[in-house]
């Protein structure tokens, strides 16, 4: 369900890159949730369309997320979004593992940088750690990404938006 959030929560960006896990779990969720609104038309509660009033509109409502969610996908086998457009090639792409490393589309979603781990350990020992080598060569670390332009909350060492290390 995480995934499926996850995706949600960035509606409609295009940019970036997305795992697999990310899309194929937000796929499955849809395809779950769209079997479970269809449960109207067995219980007769339909439109004179035939089709059921929720899932249409469940339908319209992740349209846009799931174009997007395929868009940052295909960023992440290092192929442009207009790949979406042809049919066989998105599904090979989707399947596809994506590239190792940082690419023209942003870092790889897979990384776990060594200060993430220690971060993740002990409490702001990665904030820390920036202070510590921003301050020993006298200077004071950036307030705004250089990639993307996200202001840093306070001692942040990674962009929350896209994940790019603060520099000095």
């Amino acid at each position: 369900m995480h995934w499926y959030l996850q995706v949600l929560k960035k509606y409609a960006v295009f940019s970036g890159r997305a795992r697999r896990k990310e899309y194929w779990m937000f796929v499955l969720f849809n395809i779950i949730i769209a079997f479970v609104l269809e449960l109207e038309r067995f219980a007769g509660v339909v439109s004179e369309s035939g089709q059921s009033d929720l899932a249409a509109i469940y339908q319209l409502t992740v349209l846009i997320p799931s174009i997007s969610v395929l868009v940052r996908r295909m960023h992440d086998t290092d192929h442009s979004g207009w790949w979406v457009l042809v049919p066989i090639a998105n599904l090979v792409l989707a399947i596809r593992e994506g590239q190792h490393g940082d690419n023209r589309f942003g870092p790889d979603p897979k990384r776990t940088p060594a200060e993430d781990s220690v971060a993740a350990s002990t409490p702001n020992a990665a904030a820390f750690h920036v202070q510590i080598k921003t301050q020993a060569a006298g200077q004071t670390p950036n307030s705004f990404c250089i990639r993307c332009g996200t202001q840093f909350p306070d001692m942040a060492a990674y962009c929350p938006k896209c994940g790019t290390a603060r520099t000095a």
